[in-house]
């Protein structure tokens, strides 16, 4: 039988976190048109942690149990809760639909049907303010740039070994490109469907900070004062932290892409 974490949504509010999850096959159910319970399958109950590193993030409450529906709460060893009856699962992509208002797209009051919002392609080049890079190309590079190139740039970094660098001009490494729109960072090469503005897209998630947008990635929401002035020190600091397994370095702290 297949084991899963469950998270029980506290409150409506808590929804609007749920981009997050975007991508990684987790399942939610409604209960009176909103999304009331998450889950996620994991491999063992031992070791869970790659499974619930993001449904950590949301708020709520975690419990642990199979499809039928008879639950423990995290951390204790006997079952207390049951899922209420009747529950549909479905994945959370496609319960994250919105209702798009075509004045946004077309000049119209009226509003269209809700609809999924997803990234394709296109073909429109455009000039990008920011890039996901490697821990270990970023740290080559800040070796030898500028102060005056540093003093542009702002960053965060992720529990992968990768970091968000925002700002012009971006350095000349490999790397992931975005361009801006509004608080939006979105994969160069693509753009929203429905045809949306950064600012239109952000509202719907009703959450102030940064969203950023991939393709192949879970979408990302982060407060931008998690983004600090990069230095040498910082990325030097970041780069040691990890080499020696220490993830409570000021410079990560949940710091998520």
């Amino acid at each position: 039988m297949t084991t899963y974490l469950y998270l029980r949504l506290e409150n409506a509010d808590a929804t609007s976190r749920l981009v997050t999850l975007l991508g990684q096959g987790c399942e939610a159910a409604e209960i009176e048109g909103e999304i009331r319970w998450l889950r996620t399958a994991i491999a063992s109950l031992s070791n869970p942690a790659d499974s619930q590193t993001d449904l950590r993030k949301i708020p709520g409450t975690l419990f642990v149990g199979g499809a039928d529906g008879l639950l423990k709460k995290w951390g204790d060893g006997v079952a207390s809760v049951r899922i209420p009856d009747g529950l549909h699962w479905d994945l959370v992509d496609r319960l994250m639909r919105f209702e798009v208002p075509v004045a946004s797209i077309a000049g119209s009051g009226r509003f269209v049907e809700p609809t999924e919002l997803k990234l394709v392609r296109c073909d429109r080049e455009r000039s990008c303010q920011a890039m996901i890079v490697e821990k270990s190309d970023l740290l080559r590079w800040v070796t030898n740039a500028s102060e005056l190139r540093l003093k542009r740039l702002r960053w965060c970094v992720n529990q992968t070994g990768q970091a968000l660098v925002i700002g012009e001009p971006l350095p000349a490494i490999n790397g992931r490109w975005l361009y801006q729109d509004g608080n939006v960072l979105i994969q160069a090469g693509f753009r929203f469907e429905p045809n949306l503005g950064g600012t239109d897209v952000l509202a719907l998630f009703k959450r102030d900070g940064w969203l950023i947008c991939q393709q192949d990635q879970p979408w990302a929401l982060i407060d931008d004062d998690q983004l600090a002035a990069i230095s040498r020190g910082s990325v030097r600091a970041w780069a040691h932290a990890e080499a020696c397994g220490n993830s409570d370095t000021n410079v990560s702290a949940d710091m998520t892409l």
